[in-house]
């Protein structure tokens, strides 16, 4: 996707196709379509051999493109031009749409409302003063609809350098400088509000009770889970070791965790047995679940558990493993992959049951490969990838019980299921010399 300084589009090529043709498939402006594409992947066992739905994009890639996708199975492509295209795959229907109002931007970022439902896009930038008013920094939030863009809010930026991004879960952050920063959520009820990020004292700092300022990282349906750390820099972590601590020289940097208004990490009901309460960071997350990983008491090792968001005292399984997947910085953990009746959560090289004792870590240790896992059905069947030793990527199967299987080289695995009409979808994405094709198979038993 090419945009002149004028914001005027002048190449996308988009092409639909489908071995059953979707119903009105709404073709974005200025495209040029045609209907040779083709579909050549494999899908795994249980998804159908032939596509209910596909989506080939041809888009400018580069490291600003992102690609979101929700649980109701919509794929937002984002640039950091004007552009976003909305691919709503449950739903047949595709739209391009240009942000035309703002004469210069800074930072573009796509999501979706915390039921899904609703697809958001943020815009940082400058807008032309009206009469003789001049120029202005500004961010604006937009819903998308079928008709285009609709602006929910707008409020002024201190300057031309602030940015506006979403995290994978959902909060906005405005980030005018590093000492000035706001953290937003969207309501499902497409209202933006504040989230307050006041100091709280905290038990277990290094020096005993130490103040620290919560950071947001997910908007959920129980409410906001925050992350905090008495003392981020990496220089002085080794001061929290055993053994490190004298009377002249008090533990600094030991606190690490994550919270929500009712509950904190290092609750003893919420820790793990066997896990040192202060030292925890999320792994993943999503509208339900939240993967945490605690070090263990001897420092040796992780433990992992999965928390049900709205009874988070519950026995859900933990596993150790080693840490190869906790630590994604405050802003950006990465999102919990769920399969679409919520029995079963992944993420990275996790695979849990959310309802049983199960649980296992692919994580290179106990004579495992390590799995990038991408998603999981509702019957527990993760779908992932290992690396080989020549640097490829090779697809594999895996399950709660540590059980793995492999897959022919050829064959694509879903990167998200979802479910509609009481039938499960798989999403499926291949990169081919530029070509990016997204399509839909239908899960059968």
């Amino acid at each position: 996707m090419k945009l002149t300084h004028t914001l005027l589009i002048t190449s996308m090529i988009l092409t639909l196709t489908a071995c059953s043709t979707p119903q009105n498939p709404q073709q974005p402006e200025n495209t040029t379509s045609s209907t040779t594409a083709t579909q050549t992947a494999s899908t795994p066992e249980h998804f159908a051999k032939t596509p209910v739905y596909v989506l080939d994009q041809q888009l400018l890639q580069g490291e600003n493109t992102t690609t979101t996708f929700n649980t109701e199975g919509s794929q937002m492509l984002q640039t950091n031009d004007t552009s976003v295209l909305l691919a709503n795959l449950a739903h047949q229907t595709t739209n391009a749409f240009i942000v035309q109002d703002y004469n210069e931007i800074s930072s573009i970022s796509a999501g979706f409302t915390p039921d899904d439902q609703h697809a958001l896009i943020a815009v940082a930038g400058q807008k032309t003063g009206d009469g003789a008013s001049n120029d202005q920094h500004t961010w604006t939030l937009y819903t998308v609809t079928e008709d285009g863009l609709t602006k929910l809010a707008e409020n002024p930026l201190t300057s031309q350098y602030s940015t506006v991004f979403f995290t994978p879960t959902g909060i906005i952050n405005v980030k005018n400088n590093e000492n000035d920063q706001h953290y937003f959520s969207v309501t499902t009820d497409q209202k933006l509000k504040e989230i307050a990020t006041s100091p709280q004292t905290f038990t277990g700092c290094g020096s005993g009770e130490c103040d620290l300022t919560p950071v947001p990282i997910a908007q959920t349906a129980t409410g906001v889970v925050s992350t905090f750390s008495e003392n981020p820099l990496a220089s002085t972590r080794k001061t929290c070791l055993p053994g490190q601590e004298t009377d002249t020289k008090p533990r600094q940097g030991c606190l690490e965790g994550f919270k929500t208004d009712s509950w904190s990490s290092n609750d003893p009901k919420i820790a793990p047995d066997g896990a040192n309460p202060n030292k925890a960071s999320v792994v993943a997350i999503n509208d339900t679940h939240l993967l945490g990983a605690w070090k263990s008491e001897d420092g040796e090792e992780y433990i992992f558990r999965t928390i049900d968001l709205k009874s988070p005292h519950g026995n859900e399984p933990s596993y150790t493993g080693q840490n190869t997947s906790a630590g994604y910085g405050e802003n950006s953990p990465e999102k919990l992959k769920h399969s679409p009746n919520n029995q079963y959560v992944a993420s990275i090289t996790a695979i849990a049951s959310t309802r049983g004792p199960q649980g296992f870590l692919f994580d290179g240790e106990n004579n495992t490969k390590a799995v990038a896992i991408e998603s999981t059905d509702n019957n527990g069947t993760g779908y992932g990838h290992v690396h080989s030793d020549d640097g490829s990527e090779l697809p594999v199967t895996v399950h709660p019980d540590g059980t793995s299987q492999s897959l022919e080289p050829q064959t694509v695995i879903p990167t998200g299921i979802f479910e509609k009409d009481g039938k499960q979808y798989g999403v499926f994405h291949e990169e081919h010399d530029g070509m990016h094709s997204v399509f839909v198979a239908e899960y059968r038993q």
